[in-house]
């Protein structure tokens, strides 16, 4: 049988075209592929591969998971059919939205004989829809939370990478309020409560979702980091970035949120009121912080610009 080297050697001398692609295929074919070093180079195949045969590879691989889905190589297989239809998605998305949907449904109807592991891989499937379109994964919020609440008469578990874990993140990215439902349990959790906010923003029209959850938190140390979070992306978010850092300023008054808002004016193209935040903060190593941010932010755009920041650094 040949070796993943001898497999990869065929595949570069075909230089990645059909041939490559039958190769591969073959590859994936051996009764002994559920290994992690064999999913490893599969996976970099996929990165190689997918952008000019992605019809044919997710085609592939989704009747190689549907023969297997019961079977220890099953597990695998799923995993490279996600991989490869987020790579594909932008190339096909009407049959990568059909072919999630499907997984998805197909794994849920024989959920009684699911693994935790595909579980959790079910869950990364609704999450991508959930980062395409909202609505897209509304539909799985009754069956997540049953689930999940199963989970808890059991013993709650809010270890990462626990099927408690991704239930409630993935629930919380579908549904944000979901959060005050478990608020009780999150108690304890800050970090992980701060992480699921960061899985939040990944989905559409969540930087207000986010907004009101940090506005409403007790913890004030998970509340200030939420709020660099919030400053840090802004100006990527469908908001008026100006008036949120306005109004953050205006709201929450240490050192450390001034260095995060003076940064985020810089990155919006506001640099004098970026210099105006600065000249407010009294720690020189935090200043001189923020001014490199804001001088490497400027480097690449605005020669003059960066000049005036440097000259500033210096003063």
């Amino acid at each position: 049988m040949l070796h993943k080297e001898q497999f990869f050697q065929r595949i570069k001398k075909a230089r990645y075209g059909k041939q490559a692609l039958k190769e591969f295929l073959n590859y994936l074919k051996r009764p002994n592929f559920s290994s992690k070093g064999n999913y490893s180079f599969a996976e970099n195949m996929v990165e190689i591969l997918t952008p000019k045969f992605s019809k044919e590879l997710i085609c592939e691989l989704n009747e190689f998971f549907l023969f297997n889905k019961d079977q220890p190589e099953g597990l695998y297989e799923f995993r490279l059919l996600i991989r490869i239809a987020k790579l594909a998605y932008k190339f096909h998305p009407a049959e990568v939205l059909e072919l999630i949907k499907n997984t998805i449904q197909t794994m849920l109807s024989d959920r009684h004989e699911i693994k935790a592991g595909k579980e959790l891989l079910i869950l990364e499937c609704i999450k991508f829809l959930a980062q395409i379109d909202l609505s897209n994964a509304v539909e799985y919020r009754n069956i997540l939370q049953s689930k999940l609440n199963i989970l808890i008469a059991q013993g709650f578990n809010l270890t990462f990478n626990s099927l408690d874990w991704a239930l409630l993140e993935t629930l919380a990215m579908i549904d944000p309020s979901i959060l005050k439902s478990y608020e009780n349990l999150l108690l304890n959790y800050s970090k992980k409560k701060l992480a699921i906010f960061f899985s939040i923003l990944g989905t559409a029209r969540s930087f207000e979702n986010i907004l009101d959850l940090v506005e409403k938190e007790q913890n004030e140390s998970l509340k200030t980091t939420a709020i660099y979070m919030l400053l840090r992306r802004c100006h990527n978010e469908p908001i008026e970035p100006l008036q949120f850092i306005e109004e953050t300023i205006d709201s929450y008054h240490s050192e450390d949120v001034l260095l995060e808002a003076a940064v985020a004016y810089a990155r919006i193209g506001e640099l004098e009121k970026a210099l105006e935040i600065i000249d407010r903060i009294e720690d020189p190593y935090s200043q001189t912080t923020a001014l490199i941010q804001i001088a490497e932010i400027y480097a690449p755009l605005d020669i003059q610009k960066t000049l005036q920041v440097l000259e500033k650094l210096i003063s």
